[in-house]
This record gives C-alpha cells, sequence and structure tokens, in this order.
C-alpha cells in the first residue's frame, strides 16, 4: 500500500513539472521514479509542423500506452529499481509504430530487463509527422534521436550515467530509426 501511495504522488510531482498524459501512463507503469526531459526548447523542434496539435494516446487492452500523436518530443529516464546497482550503462530505446505512433509495451518490456541487469533504459518519443509528409517521416524522428543522445551524453553526470556507454536500440520503425541515428 506504502508503494502505491508513493507512486502515486511520485507521478503527481513529476506531472506538475509538464509531464504529458502519455508520459504520466507510461511512468506509472514503469513503477520507477523518472526523470523526463524535453528535447527542445519550449517543446517545439526544429521543422515542428505540429506544435499546435494536443497529444493524444490511448491505453491498449493489454495496459501498454499507445501514442497516436506527438506533440512535444521527450525522452523518459528508466533508472534501475533502489537496490540494484547502477552500471552507468544507458539504452535509449525507439518504440515502433511504422511512423504512424509510438507503441511503448516493447519498451516497457525491454525497460525490465536491462533495469534487472543494473542498466538505465530511455523511451525516446520522438515526432511521428503526418503520413503525407514524406521528407519529415525521415527528418524529424532523426532530429529528435540525435538531440536525445546528444543530451544524454552532455548531462551524463547529472543523471549518474556514463556518457561513453549509451547505446541505441529499437522496435520496427523505431529500430530503422536507430539505425539511421547510427
Amino acid at each position: 500500500m506504502r508503494t502505491l501511495i508513493f507512486l502515486a504522488v511520485s507521478i503527481m510531482a513529476v506531472s506538475a513539472f509538464g509531464v504529458t498524459d502519455s508520459e504520466s501512463n507510461f511512468i506509472q507503469r514503469t513503477g520507477r521514479d523518472c526523470t523526463v526531459v524535453e528535447l527542445w526548447p519550449g517543446g517545439t523542434g526544429p521543422d515542428d509542423s505540429k506544435s499546435n496539435m494536443g497529444e493524444q494516446f490511448k491505453t491498449k487492452d493489454d495496459g501498454w500506452v499507445q501514442i497516436l500523436s506527438v506533440s512535444r518530443p521527450s525522452m523518459v529516464i528508466i533508472p534501475p529499481k533502489q537496490g540494484v546497482r547502477s552500471t552507468g550503462v544507458t539504452l535509449v530505446l525507439w518504440p515502433g509504430g511504422g511512423y504512424g505512433s509510438l507503441c511503448t509495451g516493447t519498451v516497457e518490456q525491454e525497460a525490465r530487463w536491462l533495469n534487472a541487469m543494473g542498466a538505465t533504459a530511455v523511451l525516446l518519443k520522438y515526432r511521428v509527422p503526418p503520413r503525407i509528409d514524406d521528407r519529415g517521416k525521415r527528418r524529424l524522428p532523426l532530429q529528435d534521436a540525435q538531440r536525445a543522445i546528444g543530451l544524454l551524453r552532455s548531462r551524463a553526470g547529472e543523471w549518474g550515467l556514463d556518457p561513453k556507454k549509451i547505446g541505441i536500440g529499437g522496435f520496427s520503425a523505431g529500430g530503422h530509426l536507430a539505425a539511421n541515428a547510427g
């Protein structure tokens, strides 16, 4: 019961600092005290065509979060549980979704596995441009990916990470993005 109360208070505290509903839902499912970092000042990235659109998400039948429209690209830093020795290793994970949405279920599973070994997982919530914008499909997600890696390296000490031990990975469209970022 104390864990549930702590989790609820943590989520409310994080929400007060501008966490979106999709991030809050994802954090709740991880059961961790996560850090959410906006990728771009003011929440709007370069070449952003969706800055005025609200973010949309839905919780699927299996409980996983599917983000349908990303209006504020961000990353959710998921550290190992208390009591698990951190190795400094970090893996940035890009969810799949066919560049039409972001399906976070595989990231959630991978984060649990990485955390159990002392590694930090990072969910990258990247912009998914409208399907009619073929150039944006390649450019916007890659800009977000590069920005996330740069932020993680530059602020690694603040978050207890080793800047030389940051890896990338992804699922489906997120795997394509990770390959392009590499």
